[in-house]
């Protein structure tokens, strides 16, 4: 009889879930990326396994992206959809929670291609509180055969009101440089990290996007999530203001491990925003991080990057 009651039970939650998703997702809050918006790890970069063309990724061996998920007024999170084509989990997605108290990671939903033709397939998920202040979400895509193409994802969740932070990616969602791919120098690790491959030395540059959309007023504090051990290597951001018209550059704010400790544990380090008003009007946002070791000894890894409100 408890085995009836409990099987009872599940089937009637799935219903529920499964309702919801089908009659409220016009209406919650959504959070989308158009593929192309999304950063291969390191070996899709260095052996040039995959192309983008008009945002739509595709690859010639298996690969894969790390996509940033944008703050969002979102309650509570309760599905995922994935566009693409290709057969069954040829192409596939993941959202992950990375936690902003010891960087863990927990897999929170998985969703796959299911056929040939383009297709956009909906899942639904456990749901769960969406708490930008304790975590940091991503997508981490799989495409698993040539026949595979991503063209974009998104978070579901119910509407709310509230974004506690104004901005927040994990390291592995800002664009390389072209030195920095070219160099072989950088390395994607578990969590979304960033750090240096094997025993290269020098400066890992990435650009990270602020979303034009992101929630703007007040900025207060700047943090960068790391792990370092020694006073000689850095990891550094800076966010920096360009302006719309003249393209001049100002650095807003700037953070660097060496200010904080180096210790090789897990640690952040955060400045002051200026009070000046955010004016999308007028100026590009973004964040320039950089990774700098002399040596094979020091270990420097990024971790993730928020703007507090």
């Amino acid at each position: 009889m408890n085995t009836r009651r409990f099987s009872l039970t599940v089937i009637l939650t799935m219903m529920i879930i499964t309702f919801r998703i089908r009659t409220s997702v016009a209406d919650d809050s959504h959070v989308a990326s158009v593929a192309g918006n999304c950063q291969p790890d390191h070996n899709a970069s260095d052996i040039g396994t995959y192309n983008v063309v008009n945002g739509v990724i595709t690859v010639s061996s298996p690969s894969i992206f790390y996509c940033s998920v944008p703050l969002a007024k979102i309650g509570t999170i309760y599905a995922l959809r994935l566009t693409a084509s290709g057969n069954a989990h040829e192409v596939s997605a993941k959202l992950i929670r990375w936690s902003k108290g010891d960087g863990s990671t927990w897999e929170m939903g998985t969703i796959s291609s299911s056929g040939s033709g383009v297709q956009g397939i909906l899942q639904g998920i456990s749901p769960e509180t969406y708490d930008p202040t304790t975590y940091n979400y991503y997508f981490q895509v799989t495409i698993s055969d040539s026949a595979g193409v991503f063209y974009g994802l998104e978070m579901i969740g119910t509407a709310t009101d509230t974004a506690p932070h104004a901005y927040q990616t994990v390291a592995s969602a800002c664009q390389p440089e072209p030195n920095t791919i070219d160099s072989g120098r950088y390395l994607v690790s578990s969590g979304g990290t960033v750090t240096f491959k094997g025993s290269a030395t020098g400066t890992i540059k990435m650009y990270c996007q602020i979303p034009t959309k992101a929630p703007m007023f007040p900025w207060s504090q700047f943090r960068v999530y790391y792990k370092n051990n020694s006073s000689t290597s850095y990891i550094k951001a800076s966010l920096i203001k360009m302006n719309r018209s003249g393209g001049t550059r100002t650095a807003l704010a700037t953070v660097n491990s060496q200010s904080g400790t180096n210790d090789n544990a897990f640690r952040s380090v955060s400045t002051p925003t200026p009070s000046e008003d955010m004016d999308m009007n007028v100026y590009y946002y973004y964040i320039v991080l950089e990774i700098s070791r002399t040596s094979s000894t020091q270990t420097p890894k990024a971790y993730a990057l928020t703007i507090d409100n």
